[in-house]
């Protein structure tokens, strides 16, 4: 847990935990740039938490770590099937970076 490439933030309210955010420092390097994305690998809040803007308050508590350490932008990846999630998202002001594709192999 103290990987400072890989940071945890976690919500609270009085030791019982509401939600959390894993974060890494991705380091992009190619030839004509060289930049670092704060990715969100993933951000939860508990089921008993939701509605009460936990997820809002880590998410921008997340965007000013990534804005307070000078990265270029801040990303996650969200299942194409998680609608309430993108919603969050878009409420949140992110807008879509790239589409993933696959074809499931049986």
């Amino acid at each position: 847990m103290a990987d400072d490439e890989k940071p945890v933030y976690v919500a609270d309210d009085d030791g019982v935990i509401l939600g959390y955010a894993f974060c890494v420092y991705q380091r992009h390097c190619t030839k004509s740039s060289n930049y670092v994305s704060f990715y969100i690998d993933d951000l939860c809040v508990s089921e008993k938490s939701r509605g009460r803007k936990v997820g809002t308050k880590l998410y921008d508590f997340v965007l000013d770590v990534a804005k307070h350490n000078g990265c270029h932008n801040l990303t996650l990846n969200v299942w194409e099937c998680n609608e309430s999630a993108k919603k969050f998202y878009d409420k949140c002001g992110l807008k879509i970076q790239k589409y993933g594709m696959e074809q499931v192999l049986d």
